[in-house]
């Protein structure tokens, strides 16, 4: 008969089948019980699993004696070294028969662990996985033998510890009390470490284990990292990032920048004409006077010098820049830009055109074109948006994307737009459809 049961500590599933040969699976363990005749009258066994944390999952299954029972427990997060620490207790109608049989310091193997588990009618006292109890101590047959303060392998009955140490958890464990302990803190603790009941721990697998300004590693608690040292992750590091390899002040760093050039752990520009390590600067292409992949000064990604041929870019009227923005509109349908001497449609097109109708469109009226990107970029105002353009002169401009003659460099199939909404220059593909501004 085969049992499921659901195991919420471990979040995994748990089966006793009786009689059979039971494989160990990769990832579980399996514990293996026998019994002989002294235990034929029972008719089910309770089993306790305990994390080296503390926390612990009862199971009952139903047992016959004499035989063999197998019990697997799944670890999904399964960590080679993990201890563990089971207590089996045979069961009559609900009753228990004798003391528990227990196994301490279990730990993880590689793949699974396997464990034997002889379960007896006479009392028994927790032994070791791998050790054969020895209840002759000094302690008496009712006590365990004294053990490493704070060690998992070292469960302890009350009494069973030396002086000056105490037993408390779960399982319980002998240790040494302290005074902050007992109020809840631990900056007494030896080797940093947190308080378990009233007593110090002297291993960790957690940071939880550890002081406040200490992080675990290999079952020690040390202190956290300074800025600018390097880290595996943001819990090791006293500013809690971890970035570009080191503690850095920021959680992240922006375009052009990285946390590891400097050794003081801030966000530092990478040098001009390096590639961007984010990859945040794309290649906008030399005709687009824009991004050209590589970081520029101060961290900015770096831009194509573009000549313009004399050509004189107007500024927002708002910026108090030179060659500020103005127009004349003092032709019916017209706009002339006083600063680049071009004229331009006062509105825009009623329809929408691919690029090749777009430029069909607009020389199909006498003496006009489609704007090059430089030119229909030099009326973006930028100090506004949706639409970025100055509504007061040129009315009724929608927040989208407007066609230029400039293609991609490399790519027939793909030409430069400017959206109005912000003013961005994109590229877009030449069969889209975009409305049209005309240029004279």
């Amino acid at each position: 008969m085969r049992l499921l049961i659901v195991l919420s500590l471990l979040s995994s599933v748990a089966a006793c089948t009786r009689g059979e040969v039971h494989p160990c699976n990769p990832k579980t363990i399996l514990v293996r019980f026998s019994c002989s005749n002294d235990l034929s009258q029972a008719d089910g066994l309770n089993l306790q699993v305990t994390r080296d944390d503390g926390a612990t999952m009862a199971y009952t299954s139903m047992l016959g004696c004499p035989g063999t029972s197998s019990f697997e427990i799944s670890v999904p997060k399964y960590v080679q070294g993990q201890r563990f620490l089971f207590a089996a207790t045979p069961s009559k109608g609900g009753v228990l028969l004798g003391e528990a049989t227990s196994l301490v310091d279990v730990r993880l193997e590689p793949k699974c662990t396997s464990i034997e588990m002889p379960l007896v009618l006479v009392d028994n006292l927790p032994m070791d996985a791998s050790v054969t109890p020895d209840v002759s101590n000094d302690h008496g047959a009712d006590t365990l033998p004294p053990c490493t303060p704070g060690s998992l392998g070292c469960t302890c009955l009350d009494g069973g510890c030396d002086s000056g140490l105490v037993c408390e958890g779960a399982p319980p464990l002998c240790g040494p009390r302290s005074d902050d302990c007992g109020t809840g803190a631990s900056s007494s603790c030896a080797g940093n470490y947190a308080c378990l009941g009233s007593m110090c721990r002297t291993e960790c697998t957690g940071d939880e284990h550890c002081q406040p300004a200490f992080f675990c590693k290999h079952l020690k608690c040390l202190p956290k990292l300074a800025l600018g040292v390097e880290c595996q992750t943001s819990n090791q590091c006293g500013s809690g990032n971890c970035v570009d390899g080191v503690c850095c002040v920021s959680s992240s760093c922006g375009s052009c920048q990285q946390c590891n050039l400097t050794g003081d752990g801030a966000c530092s520009a990478v040098a001009a004409g390096q590639p961007d390590p984010k990859k945040m600067c794309v290649d906008q292409g030399a005709a687009s006077c824009g991004q050209t992949g590589l970081c520029g000064e101060n961290g900015g990604c770096q831009v194509y010098a573009c000549t313009c041929d004399g050509f004189v870019m107007p500024n927002s009227a708002s910026s108090g820049l030179p060659n500020a923005a103005s127009y004349d509109v003092s032709v019916a349908g017209a706009v002339t830009d006083r600063i680049t001497k071009l004229t331009w449609e006062k509105g825009t097109s009623a329809s929408t055109y691919t690029q090749a109708e777009a430029i069909t469109y607009c020389s199909g009226k006498a003496g006009w074109r489609l704007p090059t990107l430089l030119e229909l970029y030099s009326i973006v105002d930028s100090g506004r948006s949706l639409p970025a353009i100055d509504p007061g002169v040129f009315s009724s401009t929608p927040n989208l994307r407007f066609w230029t003659s400039t293609p991609v460099a490399g790519n027939s199939t793909k030409a430069w737009s400017v959206n109005f909404a912000a003013g961005d220059l994109e590229i877009t593909s030449t069969s889209d459809k975009l409305p049209v501004r005309c240029v004279r």
